[in-house]
Parts: C-alpha cells; structure tokens; sequence
C-alpha cells in the first residue's frame, strides 16, 4: 500500500491481537514515485490467513481515506 508505516502501525498491531496464531509484518520500501509498504500475513491455517488479509484491506480502504482528509 501506498501509506506510510506508521500510519498503519496500531491498526496492524489490532489485527495481530485478533489473529494471535498468524504472523503480520510490514515491509517498508522507497520508490521512484513514493513510498510504499508490503503487508504480508503468514500461517497454516488458510481460512484465518484470509479473514485476516479481508480485514487489512478493509483497514486500508479505511485509512486512505482518512490520510486523505489529513492531507488535504
């Protein structure tokens, strides 16, 4: 995603409390055009690995939002 880590930091570390049993991490990176952050979920059970991956998107779709309306 596009949002800076620390942006993202406390809502991240609320999915992990939901899903103790996965591993979150973040993965930030600098590009020509910006900043960018790789979000990767880990562990052996496929369906929690999904809820979880269905509720970071959502948590971004919500704080690109919000990033927006700080920004302008």
């Amino acid at each position: 995603c596009r949002l800076p880590e620390s942006f993202l930091a406390q809502d991240l570390e609320d999915v992990q409390k939901h899903y103790p049993q996965l591993s979150l991490g973040s993965y930030p990176s600098w590009r020509e055009d910006g900043f960018q952050v790789h979000l990767v979920v880990r562990g052996t059970d496929k369906s929690l690995v999904l809820k979880a991956k269905e509720e970071i998107e959502n948590m971004i779709m919500r704080l690109e939002k919000e990033f927006q309306t700080k920004r302008a």
